[in-house]
């Protein structure tokens, strides 16, 4: 023994030896400070001059230091002593999780506990962006009162995300490409394999430990490491039994789902995995053997919470109902929420046999499909690809999603369209780009809209073409007698003001609900099919009421609250499934020269339009409520200083010399203007008869614009423009539009757009052949180019920010930054670089949703 009871380490007095391993030795100790109990780890005199295994030690002190949960051993203090690095912690009296396991399994009851502790401890690692990596048994500590305590995070390494801020960050250990980190039978298929790993090995990890406390024997097993590792790659575990031969069906299901071989299908968060878990301990008792961590609401305030959310609810929206609808003589309509995550829901069915399926973004996470079955206290993860959101659910039972899902627009994820069992499975696609799709009523024919970029399609079947659009199309619905498609069109793309329409089989269009100016998405055919319920609003600033039309066009208002709502669907029994919705559009940007971010919003929705080349300004409009139905277009500093409103209209480019914005109001038959951001007088730009959509940009020698734009009749196209008065001079094939960013190069000869059909090129703007750009549009878009006009910086569609360098000459990418909101709810972003790529500037848009079923309301 190296250290002696009485000796010191700083303020820590050795008390008595615990134990000692291949690593070191475990000492108690006395905090003379504090007067508390703690252990002290010491690294073994052998190892000290290893520099591999110091850090891995160090590692571990700095990844459970860095965490504060009642589910992770608490770090108190690192030093070194004798040149041998120690660790202070909390003092625990139980025993390890392996310990135990020597002597059988145990109780359902208890295991399903102790994997939904251990699941809330990794939920807080992952947050901060630390997977375990060594998740085992013998990492598992179980107190004498209850608790589960995960320890050794000496394996710990930070996934690619960003953190909050330096004093989040955890020094990582470095790997190779193929180097096999774990211990076998509780490492990921993708560990086995060497490759990178994030947070779904540690969920990998948990569902063996599920399997083995359960069972009493290990999930993959073999006499060598080779063959451990072997089964783990092409193995199935044995069926799941308890020694008593009794495990309820969810259980077994839940285990198994934590053990599938592809990471994108296992359950998608350890939040996801203990919620379920603690659901199904119910099945063994209403009480805990342990005492609840202060930081978590018990289930009793959680669910009065709830019940106070839905009274409230109930009395908003009973009174609108019995205002409006009460002479129908209904009664008070019953509100049951659903939902108590926060994250964006897009989008909720019924199924035939009563159950409830969404599809929603919880905290960050891709979206995934849920299910909540009649009976059920909460809902289940179908089993389906990461990134797929819910479409429809046939009369038949039958899944239509959308996988690899990518928010564009309002109202619009696109990807690829596939049916699917509701029990989950993999997957059979059907058509790429779909937005929307609807069941027909036969079950065996689909509705659905695509977009090539320049027109919208509403197809029914697919590939018949029964109405397309320039603007947008969503929302479609087929009428239960088959013979009708309800729909929103909205005229200028990405925004949701438009009108309600339906069209016949015959392709004849009939227009129901005019001037929905402040938004519409939400709608659905009431069951007797004589009246389409919608939500919408009828003038900026206004929330989002429930409405029905009647074929005739008369319209009625049914429900209101303060805040927007969304219908979902409607039961054959008349009962509604309704989105109470949050929305919040921000900007955010760092500085030239700075480490931090600003957030640089004014009021709840203000949308980014340009960043100046030195990254000192940008330009954004307020489309909130205060503002009006012409939004507020506004200059601020990103060093946060105070905005300056320069006018009406959306924000789309800043002059070169900061002197002029580009800006066009909010209609279709509005044109170009340049407001001064100085002295001046505002100038008019005349279109010329193109119908202008919001995508502008300013040539470098500030002379000339690029805009998209229409021709009567026409698809859109980028067109180019001298100031202030030239003809516009067409520059691509119809089709094309650039994206919201810089697309001209710096020499103002070439620039960049996209078509829905062919992805991205670089045309010259004096006239030529087009070159691709060698990027997926459905997977990145162009940002802006280089100073030096050689590369062009792209990203990825999706959160956190993704930034590469693509030189034009080779087809490389090369990774530039990353940037993560500070909203891991966020959906959307759309990003803006300064000249030399060290300056940024974002929009995120948040949604946020909370799924209520409501009956009686008429």
């Amino acid at each position: 023994m190296s250290l002696q009871p009485g000796e010191r380490l700083g303020p820590y007095e050795v008390v008595a030896p615990i134990g000692a391993g291949a690593m070191g030795e475990v000492f108690r100790g006395r905090d003379t400070r504090l007067e508390r109990d703690v252990a002290i780890k010491l690294v073994a005199s052998e190892l000290a001059g290893d520099p591999e295994l110091v850090r891995r030690f160090e590692q571990e002190a700095r990844a459970a230091g860095g965490l504060n949960h009642p589910n992770v051993l608490v770090v108190f203090d690192v030093g070194t002593h004798g040149g041998r690095p120690f660790l202070v912690s909390e003092l625990l009296e139980g025993e390890t999780l392996g310990t135990r396991l020597t002597r059988g399994a145990l109780p359902p009851r208890k295991a399903v506990d102790a994997g939904a502790q251990v699941a809330r401890g990794l939920a807080a690692a992952h947050a901060k962006g630390i997977v375990h990596r060594d998740l085992k048994p013998d990492n598992l500590f179980l107190t004498r009162d209850g608790q589960v305590k995960i320890l050794d995070f000496g394996l710990a390494k930070l996934s690619e995300q960003p953190l909050a801020g330096p004093q989040d960050r955890t020094q990582l250990i470095p790997t190779r490409p193929g180097m096999v980190i774990g211990t076998p039978a509780y490492m990921s298929p993708e560990q086995v394999r060497g490759e990178e790993v994030d947070h779904r090995s540690d969920l990998f990890a948990l569902g063996a430990i599920l399997y083995e406390m359960l069972a009493g024997r290990r999930a993959f097993a073999g006499t060598t490491a080779a063959m451990v590792m072997a089964a783990v790659l092409r193995e199935e575990p044995p069926e799941l039994e308890t020694p008593a031969g009794q495990v309820p069906p969810a259980l077994g299901r839940l285990v198994r789902h934590c053990l599938e071989k592809d990471p994108a299908a296992r359950v998608h968060s350890a939040h996801d995995l203990a919620f379920l878990l603690e659901t199904l301990a119910g099945e063994w008792s209403t009480t805990s053997s342990r005492p609840v961590p202060p930081a978590a609401p018990s289930r009793r305030r959680l669910a009065l919470a709830a019940l106070a959310g839905s009274l409230l609810l109930a009395c908003l929206l009973g009174g609108f109902a019995a205002g409006r609808a009460g002479r129908a003589g209904a009664g008070t309509p019953s509100y049951q929420r659903l939902t108590f995550r926060r994250g964006m829901l897009d989008a909720a069915r019924f199924a035939p046999n009563g159950d409830i399926f969404y599809s929603a973004a919880w905290e960050g996470q891709p979206r995934a499909v849920f299910v909540r079955q009649a009976a059920a206290p909460d809902a289940l993860p179908v089993a389906l690809p990461a990134a797929t959101s819910l479409l429809a659910v046939s009369p038949a039972g039958e899944l239509a999603v959308a996988l690899d899902c990518v928010e564009k627009a309002a109202g619009t994820c696109v990807g690829t369209l596939a049916t699917a069992p509701v029990t989950g499975g993999t997957p059979r696609p059907l058509r790429e780009g779909v937005q929307h799709a609807d069941w027909a009523p036969d079950g065996g024919r689909l509705a659905l809209v695509s977009d090539d970029g320049s027109r919208a399609h509403l197809e029914l079947p697919a590939g018949k073409v029964l109405y397309e659009t320039g603007g947008q199309i969503t929302y479609p619905r087929i009428s239960p007698a088959g013979d009708r498609i309800a729909f929103f069109e909205y005229p200028i793309r990405g925004d949701d003001r438009g009108w309600l329409a339906v069209v016949d089989l015959g392709g004849r269009k009939t227009v129901l609900a005019k001037n929905l100016e402040g938004g519409a998405q939400g709608l659905a055919w009431a069951p007797a099919g004589r009246e389409v319920w919608f939500t919408a609003a009828r003038a900026t600033g206004q929330d989002r009421v429930l409405y029905a039309v009647d074929l005739s066009g008369r319209e009625r208002g049914i429900a209101a609250v303060p805040g927007s709502l969304t219908l979902q669907d409607i039961a054959r029994d008349g009962r509604l499934l309704l989105t109470l919705d949050t929305s919040r559009v921000s900007v955010h940007a760092r500085p030239p020269g700075a480490a931090n971010e600003h957030d640089l919003s004014w009021l709840d929705w203000s949308v980014l339009g340009d960043l100046s080349d030195d990254g000192s300004t940008v330009l954004f409009d307020e489309e909130g409520r205060a503002v009006g139905p012409n939004y507020a277009l506004c200059l601020r500093r990103t060093d946060g200083s105070q905005l300056v409103r320069l006018g009406e209209g959306g924000a789309e480019a800043l002059s070169p010399d900061g002197r002029w914005a580009l800006t066009k109001l909010p209609r279709e038959d509005a044109r170009h203007q340049m407001l001064p951001t100085g002295a001046g007088a505002a100038r008019e730009i005349p279109s010329h008869g193109l119908q202008l959509l919001p995508l502008a940009a300013w040539f470098p020698d500030g002379k000339h614009i690029a805009f998209v734009a229409s021709e009567a009749g026409r698809a859109p196209a980028v067109w180019v423009q001298d100031l202030p008065a030239g003809t516009p001079r067409r520059v691509t094939p119809e089709g094309f539009a650039f994206p919201r960013s810089r697309p001209i190069s710096p020499d103002g000869r070439f620039l960049f757009a996209g078509s829905g059909r062919t992805g991205y090129s670089v045309f010259p703007v004096g006239g030529g052949a087009a070159r691709p750009l060698p990027i997926d549009s459905n997977q990145m878009k162009p940002v802006r180019w280089s100073a030096d006009g050689r590369q062009i910086y792209v990203r990825n569609l999706a959160l956190p920010l993704h930034v590469s360098l693509l030189d034009l000459a080779s087809g490389r990418k090369t990774p530039w930054m990353e940037i993560a909101s500070p909203d891991h709810a966020g959906e959307r972003a759309d990003l803006w670089l300064s000249a030399d790529g060290k300056s940024y500037a974002y929009n995120v848009e948040s949604n946020l949703g909370d799924l209520y079923l409501v009956a009686g309301l008429r």
